[in-house]
């Protein structure tokens, strides 16, 4: 089974809740006082054949992420 260009496509409540996860996260370091997070967003997407995929966004380097779709 090959990747095609579906498998990297988000839908709106998944790009939604990538946006409301950086945000609070966002809220939450200048609530601390500290500047601008430096590591920005990485969104992790593993696809396994027959399986399908699954997408982890993931906040200034954190190791525990917010689960976008399993």
């Amino acid at each position: 089974m090959a990747l095609e260009h579906e498998d990297f496509q988000l839908t709106d409540e998944q790009l939604t809740k990538i946006n409301e996860y950086s945000a609070r996260i966002g809220a939450a370091y200048a609530k601390e006082g500290e500047g601008p997070a430096m590591g920005g967003l990485k969104l992790e997407i593993i696809w396994t054949p027959g399986l399908g995929r699954s997408i982890t966004a993931y906040y200034d380097g954190s190791q525990e992420g917010c689960i976008i779709e399993e």
